[in-house]
């Protein structure tokens, strides 16, 4: 059978050694509570006043004794459920973010959310408890099957008392879990839409380095948000299902105290006879546990099999092979056309363009054209497999050199940048250390001098940007990539939410700044904003 190939936490696995521990011993304290009430029963037949009493207390701490372990069994089954769940979409999330651009372009928003949300949600709990208590629940049936071989008989009882005061405490008890439940939804929504936003911007994510940082954030986010709730949730859980299971322990013995009371001078096999009953209950349950097992572990298969490549680390093994990458020199664009995957026109058709290091290019042409395409070429946003032509760096095919060291080199600026909930100052920094002399410098570049002086450096910002205007966001979203100061630095419409006065001046700084630090630039914009300072212009 497949397994996901991930590595729970110390935490986890600890919690399932105790989840085994208390199982076992629960099973063993059950076993010897129904012995003493067996002799219990026996000597109430006898009319053993002392040893009745011996025994009735005894019982009492036998069960007060079960009642503390069921507890935390399903505290911990609890536990193992929701925390393995966690991990496990951690882990998850964590790998697509490290996947390819080019795998993201092929993937659907709604399909890759279900995948990390639900697929998990419905598959880990398998393998962070399931098998265990599967194996459990074997051992267990065992246990009792040797205990009734030994005593030789085997009986049947309903139990139908203390039902109505069950019934009171559950439906108190579903009223709280409903209440948490509604807010684990209302959180889990919102956990859903920051992965969506992300991933919506995975270039700039990719480019930067900063799978880790966003990885990081979301983790903050559940133990900061979500946890809270869960742990209600998971102690809510347990004193309601070990409620249930203390009722259905209590109420064959209690039955059995009041019937003795009335025929205490019954024969001798009465005892025996119930907790037959009892353990034949007992073997039930595990047999039914048994069964809802069973569907969750060919649902786990079936689930790792469709979403294996998910967490598959093909793609890291293979960059370990390719080149490292050297400053920029010159890039050399041969393409004789380019076919999207599935589609029948082409774009791209005989471009040959090489670009040195320090000059800018403008990218002209009508919507349509490719010009976006070209620049996520050149990104590597886009799979090469339907590139007629090969684009090289210093030489070299750009798919032959490593990723990561490739986007310390080429950045992008994207048309729509991705903003998290923070100050300006984490937008910028991503987590990095920069000089205040350089963030003061980008500052004035990106023509956000007013912003900063009206709002401060620590001003918060809402998710995705939501209380800044779109020009802001597009700006912050340039100042990020500029504060990065690339070698070849690729500009896709990013004046096209400024009003003309900005865009022009932005511009010019841009330039500046590019002339300062000898920079790069392949610039597209509807506007022409940089044409006039091009010293070469590619027509698509």
């Amino acid at each position: 059978m497949k397994n996901f190939d991930i590595t729970f936490s110390k935490k986890i696995k600890k919690n399932r050694v105790l989840f085994g521990i208390a199982s076992i011993i629960l099973s063993i304290i059950s076993i010897i509570a129904e012995s003493y009430t067996q002799k219990f029963i026996d000597n109430a037949v006898l009319v053993n006043t002392k040893l009745i009493t011996k025994r009735f207390v005894i019982l009492i701490v036998l069960f007060m004794i079960i009642f503390i372990f069921v507890y935390i069994k399903k505290y911990l089954e609890n536990l193992l459920e929701k925390r393995g769940n966690f991990e496990g979409q951690i882990f998850i999330y964590k790998n697509i973010l490290k996947k390819s651009i080019s795998f993201h372009s092929k993937q659907e928003t709604g399909v890759l959310l279900h995948n990390i949300t639900s697929d998990i949600y419905e598959s880990m709990p398998w393998y962070s408890y399931g098998r265990l208590q599967y194996n459990l629940e074997i051992l267990n049936i065992f246990i009792i099957l040797i205990f009734m071989i030994y005593t030789e008989v085997y009986l049947s009882l309903l139990v139908v008392i203390l039902i109505g005061l069950s019934v009171l405490l559950s439906n108190k008890m579903s009223k709280f879990l409903g209440r948490k439940t509604n807010e684990k939804l209302k959180v889990n929504s919102e956990l859903n839409q920051f992965m969506i936003e992300v991933v919506k911007n995975i270039g700039t994510v990719v480019q930067l380095n900063k799978e880790s940082f966003f990885a990081r954030k979301y983790e903050d986010y559940i133990e900061e948000r979500y946890k809270p709730i869960i742990d209600s949730l998971i102690v809510g859980q347990a004193l309601y299902i070990s409620q249930l299971i203390l009722s259905q322990e209590i109420m064959p013995f209690l039955v059995l105290f009041a019937g003795m009371i009335l025929t205490i001078f019954g024969n001798s096999t009465i005892g025996i006879t119930i907790i037959m009953m009892s353990l034949t209950s007992r073997i039930s349950n595990s047999v039914q546990l048994i069964g809802d097992l069973l569907p969750k572990k060919h649902s786990s298969i079936e689930i790792y099999n469709r979403i294996k490549e998910l967490y598959d680390n093909s793609a890291d093994e293979e960059d370990v092979n390719k080149l490292p990458v050297t400053s920029f020199k010159k890039l050399n664009i041969e393409v004789n056309e380019y076919t999207f995957p599935n589609k029948k026109d082409s774009l791209l058709n005989d471009i040959n363009l090489e670009i040195k290091r320090g000059d800018l290019i403008s990218l002209n042409g009508e919507s349509g054209k490719g010009k976006t395409t070209l620049i996520n070429l050149i990104s590597r946003f886009l799979p090469t497999d339907g590139l007629s032509g090969k684009i090289s760096y210093n030489g070299e095919d750009i798919e032959g050199l490593k990723i990561n060291d490739y986007y310390k080199h080429v950045l992008q600026v994207e048309q729509n940048a991705v903003l998290i909930e923070g100050t300006l100052k984490e937008n910028l920094l991503l987590g990095d250390e920069y000089l205040k002399e350089d963030l003061k410098e980008i500052i004035y570049t990106c023509c956000l001098e007013n912003f900063l002086n009206t709002r401060g450096i620590d001003y918060h910002i809402k998710e995705d940007g939501k209380n800044i205007s779109g020009g802001e966001k597009q700006r912050i979203g340039l100042a990020r990539i500029l504060l990065r100061r690339p070698d070849l630095l690729i500009l896709d419409e990013v004046t096209s939410a400024l009003n003309e006065e900005i865009r022009e001046e932005i511009v010019k700084r841009i330039i500046n700044y590019k002339e300062k630090y000898n920079l790069t630039l392949i610039a597209i914009s509807h506007n022409n904003d940089f044409k006039q300072y091009s010293n070469k212009t590619c027509q698509l």
